[in-house]
């Protein structure tokens, strides 16, 4: 563990030389992207746990020789760990590398009665995605930008698998923007993402709009994937208040019959929350979120493949639950760079 710790410092370390080195484009620079003024420094470095409270659950076989069940979900746990680190920092063009690992468990109250061999296995297994993202920003003049992002992901348990079996874990998502600045304060953009946030790989028009509205307000938002209002109180604390629509898609093959009969079976996820989120700064680079909500399950289902099909094996349904999330993470900052000996000279 102290192994890894290390890495992680290490990597950190280097990307924030990076950032002295090229300097972070700030808000108010004439240069344009889709940050506007008053947004907050970008993530560099964050921890964030989230917690579902319990809800009922109603799993619907469709196919494939599985059972009805009804059980109860005591709650959702989820951890999350994200990295950017800065390849290209030039006044007209940015690329970051980005490392996202998440764990997801689902605990049950009296597993032991559960019958659905989906439900067993879900209670059985932690979730997990290991994710890699590439983001990419240049602008094209004084008021039009591009942006894209590359997403390669293995999601599933990956342990005792074949090289034969080792490709349908693998996730990938693309995005590309066109985006334009019709004023300072102001950044809209149109594009098409491909990813699996509705649980399954999907295509969809994403549209861009980011506004200062004055000097205690703005909104950032991506439509349709999440909108939010940003409250101000100062430099070092604001609120903010929206939805987020959240997703994945999980290898979910097991012991469990007729479960183990599918090669490549799988669990897509997707949710919708209402959130209310406070961020507060701790000490100068070091930064809290705290936040509740409430979360409906839109999707939860299980597929025999990998594919742009809604074809279902299992319909899960699952009442709303309330939703806690608390995250560390460090922004850098003038003085997060000093204290590491990379000033911007």
């Amino acid at each position: 563990m102290k192994r890894y710790i290390k890495t992680i410092l290490l990597i950190f370390c280097c990307s924030v030389n990076a950032m002295a080195q090229g300097g972070y484009q700030r808000a108010n620079d004439t240069i344009p992207s889709a940050t506007v003024p008053g947004m907050p420094l970008p993530k560099g470095m964050e921890f964030n746990y989230q917690r579902l409270s319990g809800a009922d659950l109603r799993s619907i076989p469709i196919s494939g020789g599985f059972v009805g069940d009804e059980a109860t979900i005591d709650g959702v746990s989820s951890f999350q760990f994200q990295l950017k680190i800065p390849i290209i920092l030039k006044p007209k063009t940015t690329l970051l590398f980005g490392i996202d690992y998440q764990e997801r468990r689902y605990n049950f109250e009296q597993p032991s009665q559960l019958e659905s061999s989906l439900l067993k296995q879900i209670e059985k297994v932690t979730l997990k995605s290991r994710e890699m993202t590439f983001y990419y920003n240049t602008a094209l003049d004084k008021k039009h930008f591009l942006s894209a992002r590359m997403d390669l992901a293995l999601n599933g348990n990956l342990s005792n698998i074949d090289d034969n079996r080792f490709t349908s874990f693998i996730r990938y998502s693309v995005a590309a923007m066109y985006g334009w600045n019709p004023h300072k304060n102001l950044a809209h953009g149109v594009g098409l993402y491909l990813n699996y946030t509705l649980g399954r790989p999907s295509i969809y028009p994403v549209f861009l709009w980011n506004k200062k509205l004055n000097d205690k307000w703005g909104i950032e938002a991506k439509l349709p994937a999440n909108f939010k209002f940003r409250r101000d109180f100062n430099d070092k604390s604001r609120l903010y208040m929206g939805y987020a629509i959240d997703g994945g898609s999980y290898v979910i093959n097991g012991k469990f019959e007729p479960l183990s009969n599918f090669e490549t079976a799988e669990l897509r996820r997707s949710d919708i929350a209402l959130e209310v989120n406070y961020e507060r700064e701790l000490y100068d680079f070091v930064w809290l979120k705290a936040g509740v909500g409430y979360s409906y399950n839109i999707n939860l289902r299980v597929s025999e493949e990998n594919s742009f099909n809604n074809d279902s094996l299992v319909k899960n349904e699952v009442d709303p639950s309330l939703l806690f999330n608390f995250s560390l993470f460090v922004v850098p900052t003038e003085g997060l760079k000093k204290l590491l000996g990379f000033n911007n000279k």
